[in-house]
């Protein structure tokens, strides 16, 4: 009962967006400028979203249901050799704890926070760190979506890229313009 009245919330937010669409506020998300170290054929990456989780995202948050945030990471040597590494962060508000479970599949963590502001803050950082030994990288890409929201009791299916506008925060990078700052 709890999940459908959160569900007929949720509905209710999403609906009422899409027919005031003219005065709906999404937000126009970014990457920061990321921190790249090179070292050999390794590589430690990092950046955060920027303006991605303002506005409406707390409230819906708080539907309970699972929130998806995709990535994918391009490492480009030309315009034909590309490796592309997808991963995602999903967060799930648990209303009887009071608490926001994390899970950031790129490190296979699993964090739980009870501040919403400590869980954005994690929320919206991406940290990568690979090694390359077959490729002479030149690029890389990083972009970012949110996945649908599906409502199961409703059998209703929400596009939540509408927070972020329907745009895609791209991030694109020059290996040649970085040097290792140690």
């Amino acid at each position: 009962m709890f999940g459908i009245l959160a569900d007929k919330l949720v509905l209710g937010f999403v609906s009422l967006g899409m027919l005031l669409f003219s005065s709906f506020e999404g937000n126009n998300a970014s990457f920061s400028k990321p921190y790249l170290i090179i070292e050999q054929n390794h590589y430690e990456f990092s950046t955060y979203l920027e303006n991605a989780f303002v506005n409406d995202f707390n409230d819906i948050i708080h539907s309970g249901e699972t929130i998806y945030i995709d990535f994918e990471l391009s490492l480009i040597e030309d315009t034909i050799n590309k490796k592309k590494i997808k991963f995602y962060h999903s967060v799930k508000y648990n209303a009887m704890e009071k608490s926001y479970e994390l899970y950031l599949d790129e490190t296979k963590e699993s964090l739980v926070f009870y501040q919403y502001e400590s869980l954005i803050n994690q929320l919206s950082r991406v940290e990568y760190n690979f090694d390359e030994y077959d490729l002479n990288l030149k690029k890389i890409s990083l972009s970012a979506s949110i996945r649908n929201l599906e409502l199961p009791s409703l059998k209703k299916n929400y596009d939540m890229m509408m927070l972020w506008n329907f745009k895609k925060p791209v991030l694109k990078i020059r290996i040649e313009d970085y040097t290792n700052e140690n």
